[in-house]
Parts: C-alpha cells; sequence; structure tokens
C-alpha cells in the first residue's frame, strides 16, 4: 500500500528517467527481501530505460513491483537485505560494533525455522541506531530506509493532516506570543492585544495556511488532496490556537494575563517537542529545551521592542 501510494505520488508530480531510477533505488531492498531474482529483473528494466516508451516501460515496471510484493517476505531473505545494510555501515562502524550487528543478524537468522512473524525485528533497532546511515549515499540512505521502515516517507492523509497541525500550532503560539507581549509592553492596552490576537487568528492564519499549500505545491510530490490537507489543518490550527490566547486577556487582569499567556505558550511548545522528539527516537529534553529556548527568546526581544516603540511614539502608560 505504501509503496503503491508513493508510486501514485511520483507519477502524479511527473514520470522521467530519474524518478523511476530514484524510486527503484529506494525500494530494492524492500523488494529483495520479497524476491531476489525478480527485484534483480526489474534493476535491469531500470537501466535501460528509454524515454521514448518510458509510459509502457514504467507501467511494466509498477505491475511487477506489485507483483513481487505481493510474495511473502521470508526471514532468509530478510537476512540477506540486513547483511547488504550491514554492508553500507562497514566503514563507518568499529570493530565491535560490526561483531555485535553481525550477532544481531545471526540471531535472527537462527530463527529460520520458525513461522515468520515480525520480520524485522531487533536487527531493524540495531541498523537504525549508527549515526552514520543518513550520511551515505541517499539513494542507500533512502533503501535502507524503505526496508527498515516501508511505511516511512509515505505521504498519507495523515502526514498531511500532522504537518499542518504541527505547523499551525506552533505558528499560532510564536506569533501570537510575539504580538501580544510586544503590544502589551508598547500599549498597556487590553484592547489593543485583543484586537491583535484576533487579527493574527484570522489574517496570519490564512497567510500560514496559504504559505503551505504553495511550499507544498512547489515540491512537487505531493497529492492535490495531500496539500490540502495541510492547507486546511494549517489554518484550523493556527486559528484555535491563536485564539485561545484571547482567554486569559478577557478574565484576568492584564499583566496577569499576558504573563498566563506566556505560561500557555511555553507549555504547548514543550507538549508539542517532547511528542516530536519520541516520534523522531530521540532524546526529548534537548528538543524541548531547544524550542522552548526559542520561544522565550521570542518573548524577551518582543518585549523590549514594544517598550521601546512606547518609548518613542509616547505610548506607555495607555490605560486598559
Amino acid at each position: 500500500v505504501f509503496v503503491l501510494h508513493r508510486w501514485q505520488a511520483l507519477d502524479a508530480a511527473g514520470l522521467s528517467n530519474a524518478a523511476l531510477i530514484d524510486f527503484h533505488a529506494a525500494h530494492k531492498l524492500v523488494l529483495m527481501a520479497h524476491h531476489q531474482a525478480e527485484a534483480k529483473t526489474l534493476g535491469r528494466l531500470v537501466a535501460n530505460l528509454d524515454g521514448r516508451r518510458l509510459r509502457a516501460q514504467a507501467d511494466k515496471y509498477i505491475a511487477a513491483v506489485m507483483a513481487i510484493l505481493a510474495r511473502r517476505a521470508s526471514r532468509p531473505r530478510h537476512v540477506n537485505v540486513l547483511q547488504h545494510l550491514a554492508g553500507y555501515l562497514k566503514r563507518d562502524l568499529d570493530a565491535e560494533d560490526k561483531a555485535e550487528l553481525g550477532e544481531v543478524i545471526a540471531a535472527y537468522r537462527r530463527g529460520a525455522a520458525d513461522a515468520v512473524q515480525a520480520p524485522l525485528p531487533t536487527p531493524s533497532r540495531s541498523l537504525r541506531r549508527p549515526p552514520a546511515l543518513p550520511r551515505a549515499a541517499p539513494t542507500r540512505a533512502d533503501a535502507a530506509q524503505r526496508a527498515l521502515n516501508p511505511a516511512s516517507g509515505s505521504v498519507t492523509m495523515r502526514d498531511g493532516v500532522s504537518s499542518g497541525v504541527h505547523f499551525g500550532l506552533t505558528s499560532g503560539v510564536i506569533t501570537t506570543l510575539g504580538l501580544i507581549v510586544g503590544l502589551h509592553s508598547g500599549t498597556h492596552s487590553a484592547l489593543a492585544v485583543i484586537g491583535g490576537i484576533v487579527t493574527i487568528a484570522i489574517a496570519d492564519a490564512l497567510s500560514d495556511a496559504l504559505g503551505i499549500h504553495i511550499a507544498k505545491e512547489a515540491e512537487r510530490r505531493h497529492s492535490v488532496r495531500h496539500v490540502w490537507q495541510a492547507t486546511l489543518a494549517t489554518f484550523v490550527a493556527k486559528f484555535a490556537m491563536a485564539s485561545t490566547f484571547v482567554v486569559p486577556v478577557l478574565l484576568l487582569p492584564l499583566e496577569v494575563a499576558i504573563l498566563a499567556s506566556v505560561a500557555w505558550g511555553l507549555l504547548v511548545i514543550a507538549l508539542l517537542s517532547l511528542m516530536m522528539a519520541r516520534s523522531r527516537g530521540v532524546r526529548p529534553w534537548p528538543v524541548v529545551v531547544e524550542h522552548v529556548g526559542i520561544a522565550l527568546l521570542v518573548v524577551v526581544v518582543t518585549h523590549f521592542v514594544g517598550d521601546a516603540v512606547g518609548r518613542i511614539f509616547g505610548a506607555p502608560g495607555v490605560g486598559a
């Protein structure tokens, strides 16, 4: 399903010799895990592409890919793929790591008599661990990623919504915090702060949604549906997030409301960063500290800018 979806996205973006070659390079290890001989046959097809017959060759290629993937991947074939991946890392691992990786793959091989359950357990984790893999040639890194996680890089509905939501929430916090802190420092007016929040919630949400819409289209690898999902998710997330900052201003004294807004915004950034770090499999606290630090920097800078504007143009002291 994931491979076919990526193929459809490639086809929609515009088929070319280079695109088909890159696609095959990124998926050849997945295909080898299902049928090595047929995967090699596909490799020869890709090596002899003819631009004049590209459409027919592409149709033949994807039909063969689907036929290969219909075969059940076996443990011995997975072992073969894991050994290929280990070969990619041989220049980047020391002797101890190589030995450990070899032992893990050997242990996986010894289960060959068992029914194939989860095809890539411990070996996948060991191969994901070394930092050297992303530094390999792009096609090798892509092939390794597809083999270890066939769903990786798949542009699904959840991807479009997720990217829009994360962008919208982050922008909603950073932009709104900067605005309200700056307006408060420069005007000390609750009306000005509320007006700024409403403006951000509507105008800036539309602006961000259009921006991510154009950015996704410019990448030329997303379906129309994915682009619109990201666009709408960005608008809704930005609008909803920015709107939450109205509540403390309406319910609390302005000074307290600003502090509460800053605390709320930093909490959202921290939670988003924590979720992001866990999904990437990295240590969460460095990510959280980095992102919260950037948000605090925005608050500090906009406070002093707003205060300076207020002094220059005679606005400080204006009541709520």
